[in-house]
């Protein structure tokens, strides 16, 4: 007789949501002839191993009777447009965002050493009250931006090199994804978000 594990459902859907996958189809995956049984919480040692690396998480998690307490959102204002209410920021997201927040802290430490000056546009909306569309333009001007050099791109890399080269003039820290894919494949999908600011009152970094 095949020995089998009893695991709570509502557990084994968290561990799904932490690889940015579902119930259902992590266990299509492991069994293509019953999954429903993987979904009711029912499993073999053997699949439950499978599930844990396929969910990406410990196994001894697998085991608990409730999921864990959400990790604390940073924050961040949300601006993102598909379901980001309803879409929790997923384990993959916090794994950047605690990378780049380490960048942005050591880039400013490094600064401060070497008696780099503040940034004067960080915190220039809220001192002087603009509005969104008038941020956007000081953006534009801080940045430089100029639209037919914008314009000139033909590819997402030739707009995202001429971007970046823009930002790092009045000394922002640009880092794309693909920075990460060596420690972090296949990560941060276009539902978590697409584009990650973190400012500080002197310093910028921006992801």
């Amino acid at each position: 007789m095949t020995e089998t594990l009893s695991l709570s459902p509502d557990v084994l859907d968290w561990a799904a949501s932490q690889s940015g996958g579902s119930l259902e189809g992590i266990a299509r995956t492991i069994s293509k002839s019953a999954p429903e049984k993987i979904i009711a919480g029912t499993l073999t040692p053997s699949q439950a191993i499978r599930f844990a690396a396929a969910a990406k998480v410990p196994f001894g998690y697998l085991f608990l009777l409730i999921p864990p307490a959400p990790r604390v959102r940073p924050e961040l204002v949300d601006f993102r447009t598909l379901n980001s209410s309803s879409t929790p920021l997923s384990r993959d997201f916090f794994e950047v965002y605690d990378d780049v927040k380490f960048k942005q802290v050591w880039y400013r430490d490094f600064l401060e050493r070497e008696g780099a000056e503040p940034l004067h546009f960080v915190g220039e909306g809220r001192k002087r009250s603009l509005n969104s569309r008038q941020v956007a333009e000081e953006v534009r001007h801080v940045l430089r931006l100029d639209q037919v050099a914008m314009g000139r791109a033909s590819t997402v890399e030739e707009l995202f090199s001429y971007l970046s080269a823009q930002a790092k003039r009045p000394a922002s820290l640009c880092l794309r994804t693909e920075s990460w894919e060596i420690t972090l494949p296949g990560r941060c999908p276009f539902r978590n978000f697409v584009a990650l600011l973190l400012v500080t009152p002197s310093r910028q970094t921006c992801l």
